[in-house]
């Protein structure tokens, strides 16, 4: 499937210091990863900021700890992300479902550039192993969470033949599919489409809990 491609200007030069230096060091690594992939070179990369090899080899010493670093950024801020969309939603399990799979599609966390930085890193052997060995435990932790929110759907809406597992597994790969799906041409989509594709989808999957604009609030009073 074609994908966007992403031109890069050569930038100007950029003043900054210490950690606001290694942020913009990291944040014009994403550029260049999402245009380049992993044929990436430190040149690159000076050459899109506008400052010397010598100025980023200051920061970090290889090509390998630059990509690693970046790496755990994207990581840190996407699981980050959700971990506070779950813990502003309220108690019930819809609100928390939907808050979940809404905050897949945060501005902050998915756009066409970061998912293109994604898709490299996920491209090599090296950087799926490094991803798995340090952010395994929170991806287990989030189909973990899914797979209670749907469990308990299920049973608060008698959903006949429903799998809970099976459902967040569902969820899931929707989410990674649509993510793909902002980078291609063929077939191309907004973030607008990405998120409210997820979120009919939940309404498909349990329509006694959700419209397509978000869950249904449940009356707590007793049928007289």
């Amino acid at each position: 499937m074609p994908e966007r491609v992403i031109v890069l200007p050569a930038g100007p030069r950029r003043r900054a210091k210490g950690a606001d230096r290694r942020r913009q060091v990291l944040e014009a690594t994403l550029d260049v990863l999402a245009a380049k992939g992993f044929d990436l070179t430190i040149a690159d990369i000076a050459r899109h900021l506008g400052i010397s090899t010598a100025l980023i080899l200051s920061h970090f010493k290889t090509k390998d700890q630059l990509l690693l670093e970046t790496q755990r950024m994207l990581g840190r801020e996407y699981h980050d992300n959700w971990q506070r969309a779950l813990a502003a939603s309220g108690p019930s399990a819809a609100e928390q479902l939907w808050n979940l799979v809404s905050a897949e599609f945060d501005e902050q966390v998915c756009t066409p550039r970061k998912v293109l930085a994604w898709k490299a890193f996920w491209a090599e052997a090296r950087g799926r192993r490094e991803y798995i060995d340090e952010f395994g435990p929170r991806n287990i932790e989030y189909l973990k969470i899914a797979t209670a929110l749907c469990a308990a759907l299920i049973k608060e809406g008698r959903y006949q033949g429903y799998d809970a597992r099976v459902a967040a597994r569902t969820i899931d790969s929707l989410e990674a599919g649509l993510w793909l799906e902002l980078t291609s041409t063929a077939t191309p989509m907004t973030i607008h489409e990405a998120r409210k594709t997820a979120l009919e989808h939940l309404f498909m999957m349990f329509p006694r809990h959700f419209t397509t604009r978000g869950p249904i609030k449940r009356s707590t009073k007793r049928a007289k």
